[in-house]
């Protein structure tokens, strides 16, 4: 069958300022477009970083920015976008618009804007990306993304919970798919070893490692408690107590910082800021763990799972998707802290059971969280969107 090529305009609210998960996802489905003659241009809040702009110029990948749109800090400016995103559409006239990490209103007034004036009529798919909550009462006639369906010719959840709490939302069935994030795999640039010896770390010390924004949703406090906990438990035997390593930066470090000096762990625990080696840091580490009160498919745990890292994590969004409860990795109650110290510490103690879990969570993202498989996700949807009018 021969396909007629096609032209997408990707609407990603995002800094790109190093190669992350969803950049090299990116560049993967450039790859993919770029081999079939097709057309990606990327809308994004900022310029991306030297690196990953060379790397997306060579999968094929455009892209244009709207400025203002996002602070590159977690603070969007959704309603920036809608002029500057309405003439854009009109100039490229796509055969079809994705939008992802926006807004619901704003991108329906770009959709309806566009459909009404005859400017330009395109097939629209709205990426959902973020956790999204089982409706009570009337929410599920009422709400922004019932709304949104009502305009969008399809979207797309990254867990298939979320597509769960669409359809209770009434979105039809058919409009709905699940695509879910990726992550390339990675060969470490440094040499085996070079963390504990730049840090200090002793080598019978177990590498925790944490890779998040320091905001609220992602509650590292939680797990400064919990880690509390297992120091505790060493009484005055420090010898083999664990290391914990936070990679990120965000509003909440200066705070984070006091609690550590509080709870007496101050010396056990690596605030690192924001990192360009991320992948390096995960290849060094021992355990994974992440404590959000609200996550989709956290990106964090699929390059975690990318490294064979056993990986405890709270039971929010994609956790039971992402991680096989007791085969490769730990899925603990939001809330509760001392279990969530017990699943840390029987991993700290064992390195058997980390090499078998770790094992197990590389198997599960080479079946189903690889850039490849993500990438293509994205394509087929797009592809059959277009080939129904084409």
């Amino acid at each position: 069958m021969v396909f007629r090529p096609m032209k997408i305009l990707y609407f990603c609210n995002l800094f790109p300022d190093k190669p992350g998960a969803f950049e090299r996802v990116l560049m993967t489905l450039g790859g993919i477009m770029k081999e079939q003659g097709d057309i990606l241009i990327v809308v994004l809040a900022g310029e991306p970083a030297a690196d990953v702009a060379v790397m997306l110029e060579g999968a094929g990948v455009r892209w244009t920015v709207i400025n203002g749109w996002s602070d590159g800090h977690g603070r969007e400016y959704p309603w920036r976008v809608c002029l500057p995103g309405i003439r854009l559409i009109s100039a490229e006239q796509p055969d079809l618009v994705a939008v992802r990490f926006g807004n619901e209103l704003p991108s329906v007034v770009m959709c309806l804007s566009l459909k009404l004036s005859g400017l330009w009529k395109c097939k629209w798919v709205w990426f959902q990306d973020q956790q999204i909550c089982d409706p009570v009462c009337l929410v599920g006639h009422v709400s922004r993304i019932r709304f949104l369906s009502l305009f969008f010719d399809h979207i797309a959840t990254v867990y298939g919970g979320g597509r769960q709490s669409l359809l209770l939302r009434n979105v039809n069935p058919a409009k709905v798919s699940v695509v879910h994030n990726g992550s390339g795999e990675y060969r470490p640039e440094k040499s085996k070893g070079w963390f504990r010896k730049e840090f200090g770390v002793k080598n019978d010390s177990a590498i925790i490692v944490c890779t998040s924004w320091l905001i609220p949703r992602k509650r590292v406090d939680f797990l400064l408690r919990a880690f509390a906990r297992i120091i505790r438990s060493c009484g005055n035997d420090f010898s083999k107590a664990p290391t914990l390593v936070i990679v990120g930066d965000g509003v909440e470090r200066g705070s984070l910082e006091k609690i550590a000096v509080e709870l007496n762990i101050d010396e056990k625990v690596f605030f690192l800021g924001a990192r360009n080696d991320v992948r390096d840091i995960l290849h060094e580490s021992d355990v994974f763990a992440l404590t959000s009160f609200a996550e989709a498919c956290a990106n964090a745990i699929i390059e975690a799972m990318s490294v064979a890292l056993p990986v405890v994590i709270t039971d929010v969004g994609a956790a039971r998707e992402q991680v096989i409860d007791g085969v490769s990795g730990y899925v603990v109650d939001v809330n509760d802290e001392d279990g969530f110290a017990g699943r840390l510490c029987s991993l700290v103690y064992d390195a058997g059971l980390r090499k078998r879990m770790g094992t197990e969570a590389f198997k599960r993202w080479k079946e189903n969280f690889t850039s490849l498989k993500s990438a293509q996700g994205h394509y087929d949807i797009w592809r059959k969107l277009i080939d129904r009018v084409g």
